[in-house]
């Protein structure tokens, strides 16, 4: 089953590889995602005016600035970028020629889930609960009424 537009999804790269496109000679790296509808796939252009969008891009899927300087990753990509896990979000696009396609257009770092005391504070600020700031870090936990500046 293919991925469907306007989805996201949670992916993991399974495919990353160096390409050069014929007609204009700019390289990109196609990176394959594998998602619980299949795979896609979307060329990362490497070029003066894509490159800080595909530098984002390599970082969130764990590529370092160092990385990203050597000719040892562009000629195996897959090497640094093999199970990276990330969310996507698709697009539907259409061709020059018509075509319709679902495409890739965001990839970000997959979020961890919520700790039970992030969840805790949540639910608190719609209870309306008094909040208080714990002395020991930049927390909230119930109890004490916060400055004003920090209330609703």
């Amino acid at each position: 089953m293919p991925c469907k537009a306007n989805e996201r999804y949670e992916a993991t790269v399974t495919g990353a590889e160096t390409t050069e496109n014929e007609r204009t000679g700019n390289a990109a790296i196609t990176i394959t995602f594998s998602t619980s509808d299949g795979e896609i796939s979307r060329d990362f252009f490497l070029t003066q005016a894509a490159a800080p969008h595909t530098g984002k891009v390599l970082k969130t899927l764990g590529a370092s600035d160092a990385q990203l300087g050597t000719d040892e990753f562009y000629a195996d990509p897959l090497a640094v970028l093999r199970d990276a896990k990330c969310s996507i979000t698709t697009i539907q696009k259409s061709g020059k020629d018509g075509r319709v396609y679902v495409e890739v257009e965001w990839v970000n770092s997959s979020k961890p889930k919520a700790s039970t005391q992030a969840i805790s504070r949540a639910a608190a600020l719609f209870r309306r609960e008094p909040l208080a700031i714990d002395t020991t870090g930049d927390d909230w936990t119930a109890g004490a009424v916060p400055p004003p500046e920090t209330r609703w």
